[in-house]
């Protein structure tokens, strides 16, 4: 795999966990009932925080200062570091 790939993967899978951690804590807080109690609305919102996800990871891949991935990469031996 290339690196700018990986650093796109895993760009996506830090921001994706972040996501899903804030999305379930806040329910958890406001509804006052544990993961295990979630019902399928609740799962609902914990899922489209991925959406979120994505477009924070597009946005990154689309914009200029972007060097490990995306339009204005910089693919070089040293693209592992950042990662």
């Amino acid at each position: 795999m290339k690196s700018s790939n990986k650093a796109l993967v895993l760009s996506f899978l830090r921001v994706l966990g972040g996501c899903l951690v804030t999305a379930v804590t806040t329910i958890v807080a406001l509804q006052g009932y544990g993961p295990l109690d979630f019902t399928s609305g609740d799962w609902k919102a914990v899922g489209n925080s991925g959406i979120g996800a994505f477009l924070v990871t597009a946005g990154n891949y689309l914009r200029p200062g972007e060097k490990r991935f995306g339009v204005h990469a910089e693919v070089s031996a040293e693209a592992d570091d950042f990662v």
